[in-house]
């Protein structure tokens, strides 16, 4: 299953927790201590940049610590803990952006596949703060990132992931369109994919328009080059697919938009890095209300998206077989500038791999051949960025099943399991802890228990994609189990 970070106490621990800040242990391996004084805040931060310690989490609820950290050394990671209740997940996401955090630490009441897989769609990280085992399932089965607790032991899910990884149709879904058309973009969201990736560059007139290359000659029926010329001049020329000249012209980012339900996000890498051209980005993109992420090549292009893109999560694209990369800056950047990190799928570096994902950084990596996106699936990748989205769009995205259920003995239970669409799943269950009330379930039903009391079960349920077979985890089922004499029903 993919990787769950433990923050603990224990020597086990993935990142070690540290209650209180001292300076004899906080530079000793991978740390998180929790700061909630501003005064305090202030005198961490001068100490971890006088010793240029990046390699840190700082956890707080209160927003002033996270601000003030940033402003004097904005290169630890920063993780947010509220204190109050919260609803809208788009809102508080953009909050969590604004105040330079892409990290959440939520206690256990959030911690289902529905609400985590929302806050993974808009490239948040999300901690689950656990207080016993139980809870410490409740979290791991929900998809959290991490755990933070004490005196936890580690747990096993027999499963790939709990919910699908995000799956990204590359420049739309074109085995029959043209790439980075809007047609393309309409059958990616038909074909079930989550996010559309798409390339953008910025026209003569400052017009923010949909292709890959920097002029249309390999798709269209002109070369125009998009930068010397107007959107009109741009929409002269038509697109071409297979010799066959079509009616359809160069499309910009706000008709993407107008035209795509709100439902499905963008994914959207800049070609261009000037100042003027992010600028002008960040006034369409901040205008949408859709789960959206920038990303470039370009260092100069994160710095100007972290001043002009502030409500989203950004990206940086990156190829680890460049020699001038190295884990240390990629971490920095990583953590300044609140960034998703999209690998070219074939490198060299496989300890830069888990190293990122062992700090919970958000990696997607990009190029695949066709058997390695099958692959990538069980490899606990955040997101799968490949041309063949629209053969995983059948996949189900998380398993729903109910949560609490009430059995009584000498009686027979439907356990029930379906996916977001309501269509029925089949399925295998899990009793955890050594089966204590002695549940006996078979074919979909529990039919019977020794005891009454507690238990705790999930589902697994198998799919197979082009000869790969994957399998998902539900949610923590508890089961409360009462004789007929005592039973009340709910």
């Amino acid at each position: 299953m993919k990787k769950i970070v433990y923050i603990d106490l224990n020597d086990y621990a993935d990142i070690r927790y540290l209650k209180e800040f001292d300076r004899k242990n906080i530079l000793k391996g991978l740390n998180l201590i929790e700061i909630n004084e501003v005064k305090l805040a202030r005198q961490v931060a001068g100490y971890l940049k006088f010793k240029d310690h990046y390699d840190i989490f700082i956890v707080s609820s209160n927003k002033r610590v996270i601000q003030e950290i940033y402003s004097i050394y904005p290169y630890t990671r920063l993780i947010y803990e509220p204190k109050r209740s919260f609803n809208d997940i788009d809102k508080f996401a953009k909050e969590l952006f604004f105040a330079h955090t892409f990290t959440v630490c939520l206690d256990i009441s959030y911690a289902h596949q529905n609400v985590i897989r929302e806050f993974h769609l808009r490239g948040l990280k999300v901690i689950i703060r656990v207080n016993n085992q139980v809870e410490l399932y409740q979290a791991v089965l929900a998809g959290s990132d991490g755990v933070l607790g004490e005196n936890l032991d580690p747990v096993e899910i027999d499963s790939d992931f709990t919910s699908l990884p995000i799956i990204v149709a590359h420049r739309g879904v074109h085995d029959d369109q043209v790439e980075n058309s809007l047609k393309a973009a309409i059958k990616a969201y038909s074909a079930g994919a989550d996010y559309i990736e798409m390339d953008v560059h910025m026209t003569q007139d400052k017009v923010i328009v949909v292709n890959h290359d920097e002029s249309l000659g390999r798709t269209y029926d002109k070369n125009l080059h998009i930068k010397r010329n107007t959107l009109k001049e741009l929409k002269q020329a038509k697109q071409v697919l297979e010799g066959e000249t079509l009616t359809d012209s160069i499309e910009t980012l706000n008709e993407y938009h107008k035209q795509l339900p709100k439902d499905i996000g963008f994914l959207i890498e800049t070609k261009v890095d000037n100042k003027r051209a992010i600028k002008r980005l960040g006034r369409v993109v901040n205008s949408m209300n859709r789960p959206i992420m920038v990303m470039s090549f370009y260092p100069f292009a994160l710095i100007h998206m972290n001043q002009y893109i502030k409500p989203y999560m950004n990206g940086f694209l990156v190829d680890f077989k460049d020699q001038r990369m190295n884990f240390e800056g990629l971490l920095k950047v990583a953590h300044k500038y609140r960034l998703f990190v999209h690998p070219y799928y074939k490198h060299n570096k496989p300890e830069y791999e888990i190293e990122l994902k062992r700090r919970m950084v958000g990696y997607s990596p990009w190029g695949y051949q066709k058997v390695d996106a099958f692959k990538a699936l069980k490899k606990g990748h955040d997101m799968i960025n490949s041309d063949y989205a629209s053969l995983m769009g059948h996949l189900p995205k998380k398993l729903i099943t109910e949560t609490v259920l009430f059995y009584q003995i000498n009686t027979s239970l439907i356990i029930g399991l379906k996916d977001e669409l309501e269509n029925k799943l089949s399925f295998d269950s899990r009793i955890l802890f050594n089966n204590p009330l002695g549940l006996i379930i078979e074919d979909g039903k529990i039919i019977a228990a020794n005891e009454t009391g507690e238990a705790y079960i999930y589902l697994t349920h198998q799919e197979t994609v082009e000869g790969v077979n994957i399998t998902y985890a539900t949610d923590l089922i508890k089961i409360i189990v009462d004789d007929i004499h005592n039973f009340k029903g709910v």
